[in-house]
């Protein structure tokens, strides 16, 4: 499911091993302020329940000091569950309409070579049935409203959603960065610790900070992460970025 993402662009990979050491080139983006309960099993009606209701109250304590839009925060948190993607199946109509897309925003920005290669990625992410997420399958209101007093993902009633949301939260815990932005990470996560785009990976990482001769550039691996928000590029630094090195 990561092929649909491009979160640090066009950007190849950096990595150098010395020693015991792994060294990656890449960018901050953002900070993790607060991080909710952990979806154990996103099937189980009565542990969602609960991890639903907290995670609406983080929102509301975290997000919502930055966004006073209540229908916005409603479609951010909407989008996040289901990490901006869905699980559909694609006819050929379908495929050639989005493949002529796809080529048509693209032909401007990089040399015909990587474009086809990165046509070749997509065509193994579309062919795996994972599709970017689109506006007209959010959940109403009232659906969402459902799912938090019942803990029941059924409540959801577009199989499409519904499976994509399932998919993801599974063993997945929703943070708040120091921004304001909405994402999911691993259970090991914690406030703290840092959001980075790394060169040539399609998905952030979140790393925490060790003693070392640097500080600031000295991590432990969390795990990778989906950040609202950043999956597309937008966030993507290409001023050389920064060395960091991983113990």
């Amino acid at each position: 499911m990561s092929r649909i993402y491009q979160a640090s662009s066009w950007s190849r990979v950096r990595v150098k091993v010395r020693g015991k050491q792994l060294h990656l080139k890449g960018f901050y983006m953002d900070k993790i302020e607060a991080v909710g309960e952990v979806a154990i099993n996103p099937c189980d009606s009565i542990i969602m329940k609960k991890t639903l209701l907290q995670w609406k109250v983080l929102i509301r304590d975290c997000v919502g000091t930055h966004e006073k839009d209540d229908n916005l925060l409603y479609e951010r948190f909407t989008t996040a569950i289901c990490v901006e993607s869905v699980h559909e199946m694609m006819t050929d109509k379908q495929w050639a309409r989005t493949k002529y897309n796809f080529i048509l925003n693209r032909i401007w920005e990089v040399d015909i070579i990587r474009l086809l290669i990165e046509l070749a990625f997509q065509k193994m992410a579309w062919s795996a049935h994972w599709r970017a997420f689109r506006s007209e399958l959010l959940p109403g209101r009232q659906e969402l409203e459902s799912v938090f007093a019942t803990g029941n993902l059924y409540c959801f009633t577009d199989e499409r959603y519904r499976n994509a949301v399932i998919t993801t939260l599974l063993q997945r815990a929703l943070y708040i960065t120091a921004n304001g932005r909405i994402g999911l990470c691993v259970l090991h996560a914690r406030a703290g610790d840092d959001v980075m785009g790394v060169y040539g990976s399609r998905v952030p990482f979140i790393f925490r900070s060790v003693d070392g001769e640097d500080r600031s550039r000295v991590y432990n691996m969390i795990g990778d992460c989906y950040l609202q928000g950043a999956m597309n590029g937008e966030l993507f630094q290409s001023g050389g970025g920064t060395w960091f090195i991983i113990v």
